[in-house]
C-alpha cells in the first residue's frame, strides 16, 4: 500500500474490526491451472517492471526478464503502485479445440493480457477493452477473460498496474475455467464469515448511524446535519468499495475501477470539507471565535478549488503517480491545519467543544495508527505479521460517531435550556408591556381628568361671566372690564394648562433636560417681575436622566404649583431649587426666606393636590415651614 492511501485515511475516518489481508507473494509464483485438463505450462516465469506506465509490450520484450520471484517480492515492497509490472509466462494447449480460460491474480486493478504471435509480435488477448457492466457478474470482475489457441504453446504477456487504491500484491497466477472460477469464488464469499459479519456490521452501524442524523435534520433543521450527513455517505462509501468482496456489495466502483482513479480526491478531501462544515456549524464557530471560523472558511474553499484542479489534472495526465503524491502531500497540508485549528479552540475549555475536538484527535490517532502500520509492514518491511491498515480508520470512525451522538445530545439540552430562558424572557417582557399598557392606560385617564376638569371649569366660569354680563341690563364700564378681565384670566390659564399636558405627553421632552429648561422658563420671568432672586442648582450628569411621562408632568406640576406658592403667599426675597441624584433617587427641594406658614393650619388644595401627584409618581412630598423662617418644599422621585 503507498503512502497516498494511508494518508487519504488519516485524520479522515477510523476503525472498528481487526482484520488480516494479503498482500506479497507466496514462496515461489506459480501458474496454477484449475479445471482445464488440455493446459497445462510450459517454461519457466520471467519479471520486469518498467517506471514507464505508457511502455509499449515490444519495449519491454528486448529488456532481459528475471526468474527468481523473491526479487520480484522485493520490488512490489519497494515500489508498491509507483510501476508496472510485467509478467511473461507459458500455456500450452493440447485440445484440438481453442479455450476458453480466465486469469486472476490478487490485489491488482488494472490488467492488460498479450499474446504474442510465432513472430515475438504481442498481441491484445484480455484486458480494459472488455465491457463490464452492472449485469457483468462478480466473479468476472477482477478476471481478465482470454481464449488459448488449439494444439500449440503460446507465450503471454501480463501487464499489472494499479491507478486505484488497491492492494499492490500477489500470491499466484490463477487461470479458471468458467464453472471453476464461480465455484471457487463461492469458496472464498462463504468461506471467512467472519469478515463479512464484522464489515456488514460495520456498513449497517454508519447506515443506521445516516439515518439518525437525516432524521434529525428534517425534525430540526440545522445546518450541521447535512454537512455531517455528507461526510458519514463520503466514509461509508470508502470502506464500501474497500471490502466489496468480503461484504458481497458490489458499488460501481467494483464495475468500473477508473471511477476510483478519478474520483479519488473527492473521497478522500470531501470528507475534509464536509467535517470542517459540519464543525463550524455545530460549535458556532462565528460567535465562538471568529478568527478560527474565518480560517476554518479558507481551508474550505482550498480543498473546494483542489479537488477540482485533482479532477482536471486526472483527466489531463491519466495513470500519472505523481498525482496521487500531490494528493498525499495535500491531504498532510490538510491535516495539519486542522491540528493548528483545534489547538486554537482548546483554549475555549468548553465541554461540547472538547468532546468533537477529542472526536477528531480519535479520528487522526487512527489515522496515525494506519499510517505506522504501513511504515513498518510494508515500506520498510520492519512488521511481520499482515494486519490491516483499515482497520484503525474504522474503529475511529465508531468512535467519532458514538461521540457526535453524545455532543448532539449535549447540545439539545443546552438549546432546550435555552428556549426555556428565551420563554422566560418572553413572558416577563409581555409582563412588562401590560404593566407599560396599564401604565399608559392611567396617564391617558389621569390627562383625560385633567382636561376635563380645567377645561369644564374653565369653560364653566367663562359661561357663568358670560351670562351675567349678558343679564345684566345697566352695567358701568368699570364692571364690564372687570367681567371681561376675569374672562381673560381664566382662558389664559386654560391655555397655560393646555401646555403643560401637551409639553408633558410629547416624548422629545423626555430627556431631564427639557424639564430644566421648562422649569427655568416658566419661574425666571415671574421671580424677575416680583424683584426675587431666583436661583436654579442641578448636580453634574443630572440632565442625562430619562423619565417617562407620568413622572415628568407630576414633578413639574408639583415645581410650579410650589413657585406659585412663593410668589402669591411667601413674601420673599429669595427662592432656591436644588435638583440632584442621591441612592437612585430624584430630588427636588424648592426653599424661599419668605414668612412662612404653620403646615397643620393650612388646608389649601395647592399642598393636597402637590402630595397628590407626588404620591401618582410613586414619590414623596414633604414641607418643612414656620412662621418667620421660610419654606422648603422636598420631593424625592425614584428613577
Amino acid at each position: 500500500m503507498s503512502l497516498t492511501l494511508v494518508f487519504r485515511k488519516y485524520f479522515l475516518t477510523l476503525g472498528l474490526i481487526f482484520g488480516v489481508y494479503v498482500t506479497g507473494m507466496a514462496d515461489s509464483l506459480q501458474v496454477v491451472i484449475h479445471n482445464l485438463p488440455g493446459i497445462q505450462t510450459a517454461g519457466p516465469i520471467g519479471f520486469q517492471i518498467c517506471h514507464d506506465r505508457r511502455a509499449i509490450p515490444s519495449s519491454i520484450l528486448q529488456q532481459p526478464f528475471i526468474t527468481n520471484s523473491d526479487v520480484l517480492e522485493k520490488w512490489i515492497k519497494q515500489y508498491g503502485q509507483r510501476v508496472c509490472y510485467w509478467i511473461r509466462f507459458s500455456l500450452e494447449n493440447t485440445d484440438p479445440q481453442p479455450v476458453r480460460a480466465y486469469l486472476h491474480v490478487d490485489y491488482f486493478g488494472k490488467m492488460v493480457l498479450y499474446a504474442l504471435l510465432p513472430d515475438d509480435t504481442p498481441q491484445l488477448t484480455g484486458g480494459p477493452a472488455a465491457e463490464k457492466s452492472a449485469s457483468t457478474p462478480p466473479s468476472l470482475l477482477q478476471t481478465v477473460e482470454f481464449e488459448i489457441p488449439p494444439q500449440r504453446q503460446t507465450t503471454y504477456l501480463l501487464q499489472l498496474s494499479s491507478t486505484s487504491d488497491d492492494e499492490v500484491g500477489m500470491s499466484n497466477l490463477e487461470i479458471y475455467s468458467r464453472p471453476s472460477l464461480l465455484q471457487s469464488f463461492l469458496q472464498q464469499y462463504y468461506g471467512d464469515r467472519r469478515a463479512r459479519f464484522l464489515q456488514l456490521l460495520f456498513l449497517g452501524f454508519m447506515c443506521s448511524q445516516m439515518l439518525y442524523v437525516l432524521f434529525q435534520w428534517i425534525i430540526v433543521k440545522r445546518k450541521e446535519y447535512p454537512c455531517y450527513f455528507l461526510y458519514l455517505v463520503l466514509v461509508t462509501m470508502y470502506y464500501l468499495h474497500k471490502y466489496y468482496q468480503e461484504t458481497g456489495i458490489y458499488s460501481p466502483f467494483a464495475y468500473y475501477p477508473e471511477l476510483r482513479f478519478y474520483l479519488k480526491a473527492f473521497l478522500l478531501m470531501l470528507p475534509y470539507l464536509f467535517y470542517l462544515m459540519f464543525i463550524r456549524y455545530f460549535l458556532e464557530l462565528k460567535h465562538l471565535d471568529a478568527s478560527v471560523e474565518k480560517s476554518v472558511r479558507y481551508l474550505e474553499h482550498t480543498i473546494w478549488i483542489y479537488v477540482i484542479i485533482d479532477l482536471i489534472l486526472r483527466i489531463l495526465f491519466p495513470g500519472e503517480v505523481w498525482i496521487n503524491d500531490l494528493l498525499m502531500v495535500s491531504i498532510v497540508f490538510v491535516f495539519a491545519c486542522c491540528l493548528y485549528l483545534i489547538f486554537k479552540l482548546i483554549k475555549h475549555h468548553d465541554i461540547l467543544v472538547t468532546l468533537i475536538l477529542t472526536g477528531s484527535m480519535i479520528a487522526g490517532l487512527g489515522g496515525v495508527i494506519g499510517i505506522l502500520i504501513t511504515l513498518l509492514q510494508i515500506d520498510w518491511g520492519l512488521l511481520s505479521s499482515n494486519l490491516n491498515s483499515l482497520v484503525t480508520g474504522q474503529i475511529g470512525v465508531v468512535i467519532e460517531t458514538i461521540i457526535f451522538t453524545t455532543s448532539l445530545g449535549l447540545k439539545n439540552r443546552r438549546v432546550e435550556k435555552e428556549k426555556i430562558k428565551h420563554q422566560q424572557r418572553l413572558i416577563a417582557q409581555l409582563q412588562e408591556n401590560e404593566q407599560l399598557r396599564k401604565n399608559m392606560d392611567n396617564i391617558r385617564n389621569n390627562i383625560a381628568k385633567d382636561l376635563h376638569d380645567d377645561i369644564g371649569a374653565t369653560l364653566t366660569s367663562i359661561l357663568l361671566y358670560s351670562n351675567a354680563a349678558v343679564n345684566r341690563k345697566k352695567m358701568t364700564l368699570k364692571e364690564a372690564k372687570n367681567i371681561f378681565r376675569k374672562i381673560s384670566q381664566i382662558s389664559a390659564d386654560m391655555m397655560e394648562n393646555m401646555s403643560d399636558i401637551v409639553w408633558a405627553i410629547h416624548p422629545v421632552h423626555d430627556s431631564m433636560k427639557k424639564l430644566i429648561q421648562r422649569m427655568i422658563y416658566y419661574a425666571l420671568p415671574l421671580t424677575r417681575a416680583k424683584n426675587i432672586q431666583f436661583h436654579f442648582e442641578e448636580e453634574e450628569h443630572i440632565r442625562e436622566v430619562i423619565l417617562d411621562m407620568n413622572k415628568r408632568k407630576n414633578i413639574f406640576l408639583i415645581f410650579k404649583e410650589g413657585v406659585c406658592n412663593v410668589l402669591k403667599y411667601a413674601e420673599a426675597s429669595t427662592v432656591v431649587v436644588r435638583l440632584y441624584q442621591l441612592q437612585g433617587n430624584l430630588h427636588l427641594t424648592i426653599e424661599d426666606d419668605g414668612k412662612g406658614f404653620i403646615e397643620t393650619q393650612t388646608e389649601g388644595n395647592g399642598l393636597k393636590n402637590m402630595k397628590f401627584r407626588a404620591e401618582d409618581c410613586g414619590g414623596s412630598l414633604t414641607i418643612e415651614s414656620a412662621p418667620g423662617k421660610g419654606t422648603c418644599i422636598h420631593l424625592q422621585v425614584s428613577i
